[in-house]
């Protein structure tokens, strides 16, 4: 049996506390769909040591679009800018080459990303809106009975 946990990155619009368990994602952009990974604790020091060298930018989020297997999930899709592409790019290369390979080459790191923010009931972001991303917050997937997700992390970018 793997103890291996699953993980997503993301920017939190809405920040919950670190540890509160949500079953509801709340606002956020996707960074990194969820991911395996047997030693977090490797991972966040990896992006702590590279967020001192990433400076806060602002995203403007754009259209809507729907999402899913069935198209039933609506979404603003976020403008990618060089910064949020380069801050992708970095998470991936970090979990699959870091020190230790901390994550997994799954092949969810490598299909194609569009960043997003999920539509939930009354909670939405309008088209045009600058959101300043100056985080990223790495997500567990709660396996232990309960369902939910909580925050584990939360890495500010300090360059």
């Amino acid at each position: 049996m793997s103890n291996r946990r699953r993980y997503a990155a993301a920017y939190m619009l809405d920040k919950p506390k670190l540890g509160e368990v949500f079953t509801k994602w709340p606002l956020h952009i996707t960074v990194l769909p969820w991911f395996e990974c047997q030693d977090i604790a490797i991972y966040v020091g990896m992006l702590e040591k590279t967020a001192r060298k990433i400076r806060p930018f602002y995203v403007t989020v754009g259209r809507e679009a729907d999402f899913g297997p069935d198209g039933g999930v609506p979404v603003k899709l976020v403008n990618k800018t060089y910064p949020l592409t380069e801050l992708h790019a970095t998470v991936c290369r970090l979990l699959m080459y870091g020190k230790g390979h901390a994550g997994s080459r799954e092949e969810r790191i490598t299909r194609p990303w569009r960043p997003h923010i999920t539509v939930r009931g009354d909670r939405h972001i309008s088209t045009g809106t600058k959101v300043l991303v100056d985080s990223l917050d790495i997500v567990e997937d709660i396996k232990d009975g309960r369902m939910g997700r909580k925050s584990v992390a939360r890495i500010k970018f300090l360059g």
